[in-house]
């Protein structure tokens, strides 16, 4: 079975701008897109609104791509077949606008006659969710997003940046790695514009921006560069915004219906998955991702639920992965 790899949460603007990617040297090793802050990426978790779809293959052999556009105006690009038969089915019968949730692993294109990389994303799972989804993932991206503007910042302050020295700053192995393979490949880089996105990102949370929005707003800007995003009001700093955003924001919200006979409360599900995870946990290295998800399942819960909830549990401490692909209770 192979391994597996946790989902980012980033913005379409800082996946958009990468222009490298990695692949190790063993065979059948994933592989990999590093971000200009040092994100480095195998899969993602995207929750945004779908803005775009079309079957540009045929009736019997569908291939639909489509846009979801998140709140910093710009698209990630979708693109599924008969390889992504689950996705597929699921993007059939999406009509846009409507929000929606991603996992999916990276995808990368260089034409023949040019040097430009392209990114855009191959579904894993697709479904249908609502505003409150995808308020949460803009949370979450706004933390990362701080965590690896600090690293990129520490690291451009380094003489030879390390992944040793970053790691003694209290920056995870996995985010000193990327930053490194960032720090050479792009150089400097300016992270005002992606200070900018972040700010941008928690005011989305303020009530004045929520009113002016409407629903499914903002709609992709046709910009495809992160120096253009819209600037914060002048002397407003992220403190300030957080401190801003209503209580209730920063409240998980329910992702799915819960299994028959469970209740609704994350707390509940989180404790049926470290159940889970710990009749499976018959060895040193812990149970696999492969025999959770099918376990899962067979206890109700879908894939994406099951992802959700390792990572909450993960944040919280309460299970670690000793190998790739492999969780443990703490």
């Amino acid at each position: 079975m192979s391994g597996r790899e946790m989902a980012w949460r980033v913005f379409a603007s800082e996946y958009n701008a990468s222009t490298m990617s990695v692949t190790g040297e063993e065979e059948r090793s994933p592989s990999y897109v590093i971000t200009p802050l040092g994100a480095r990426i195998n899969r993602l978790y995207i929750v945004g609104v779908l803005t775009e779809i079309e079957n540009v293959g045929s009736e019997m052999e569908p291939m639909w791509r489509a846009k979801v556009s998140d709140t910093s105006g710009e698209s990630f690009y979708i693109s599924a077949g008969q390889y992504q038969p689950e996705a597929a089915r699921v993007m059939a019968k999406l009509k846009a606008p409507t929000f929606v949730a991603i996992i999916g692993k990276t995808r990368t294109y260089t034409p023949e006659d040019g040097d430009q990389m392209f990114v855009s994303v191959r579904p894993e799972v697709v479904k249908e969710v609502t505003e409150k989804e995808r308020e949460q993932w803009v949370l979450e991206c706004c933390k990362g997003l701080r965590t690896r503007l600090d690293a990129r910042e520490e690291a451009m302050r380094m003489a030879a940046p390390s992944v040793e020295e970053l790691m003694k700053l209290n920056f995870s192995q996995t985010l000193s790695e990327g930053v490194v393979l960032a720090s050479e490949h792009y150089q400097e880089v300016d992270t005002d514009p992606y200070k900018n996105l972040l700010l941008s990102g928690l005011m989305f949370f303020l009530p004045e921006y929520k009113d002016e929005r409407g629903l499914l707003g903002p709609l992709p800007s046709r910009s495809s560069q992160v120096e253009q995003r819209p600037t914060a009001p002048a002397n407003t700093s992220v403190q300030q915004i957080a401190d801003a955003q209503p209580k209730s924001d920063l409240q998980p919200p329910k992702t799915e219906k819960m299994p028959d006979g469970a209740k609704s409360d994350n707390t509940d599900a989180e404790a049926q998955l470290l159940q889970i995870i710990s009749d499976l946990d018959t060895d040193v290295n812990g149970a696999s991702w492969d025999d959770m998800l099918e376990k899962g399942k067979a206890s109700g819960f879908s894939q994406l639920q099951v992802e959700e909830l390792t990572n909450e549990l993960l944040d919280k401490g309460l299970i670690y992965e000793p190998v790739l692909g492999r969780i443990k209770k703490i």
